[in-house]
This record gives structure tokens, sequence and C-alpha cells, in this order.
């Protein structure tokens, strides 16, 4: 098995949330699990923000989200449920079989991800990232 840290740069994809987080660049999203559906893909977010009516509005008006509810919030932080589009770099994931630690980071459109799979797989899924033209960067790779 081999154990990767990676970043990727979902908004050079078809990924609303990345580039949503670029948008808010300062912004750590906390991405807690997703798990995809027949229809869509559903994941659970934590957002450090003192903002988070307008962040969740921003949600709401993305054309690629399905439905956003808010599990959580106060004055630092929202937690939310969304169902959206499956986003590429979320499909790329699945075609290699690979499944990410969670949580997963995202931040300016960045995701650091730990992903644990077959040395097959992984290298599938770094493919697949580099002929679709997502950038990324392996931070460190050990196998096991």
């Amino acid at each position: 098995m081999a154990h990767v840290q990676l970043k990727l740069d979902a908004s050079a994809s078809t990924d609303w949330l990345a580039d949503l987080s670029a948008t808010l660049s300062e912004t750590t999203f906390n991405v807690l699990a997703t798990v995809p559906t027949n229809e869509d893909l559903l994941g659970i977010v934590e957002v450090r923000t003192p903002d988070g009516e307008s962040l969740v509005r921003s949600i709401e008006e993305t054309p690629q989200v399905h439905s956003c509810e808010v599990i959580h919030a106060d004055d630092q932080v929202v937690l939310f449920q969304f169902r959206s589009e499956m986003t590429e770099s979320y499909e790329v994931l699945l075609t290699s079989e690979t499944v990410p630690q969670y949580p997963v980071a995202l931040q300016d459109g960045w995701f650091s991800a730990q992903l644990t799979a077959s040395q097959e797989q992984l290298s599938e899924y770094v493919e697949t990232l580099s002929e679709i033209g997502i950038p990324y960067e392996i931070v460190s790779l050990v196998h096991s």
C-alpha cells in the first residue's frame, strides 16, 4: 500500500466548492465527508467564518448545488450538508477507486488530502489528474 499526501488545484476543474473557496482565499473549508449517491454528491463541510449567512447564500445560489442544509451555525463556524452535481475532482477519485482520509482541507481552490491505496490506484489517480489538467503536488509518499 502507498500513503500519499497531496495538494490539488480543483479550481482548475469543474468544482463549485473549490471555486467558492478561491473567492474566499483566506478561509479554510474542512470537508468532513463526501459520499456519491445515485444522482449526486452528498457532502458535509465545516467553515470557520464570521459571515456564515453570506457563505450559505453563495452556496444556495450556486447552480450545481441541489440543496444546502445548515447543520450548525454560530458567530465563528458554519457546518453544512450539501447535495450537488458530481465534481470533476471527485470523479477522478471514484474512477481510480481511491478514497481520501477525512477531513480534507480546502483553501484558495486547493485540496490538501491524504490518500491510502495500492500503487496502481495512485498511479491511475495522478495520471488522470494530469490528463484532464488538474495541477497537483505530491507532498509526501510512503510505501508500506
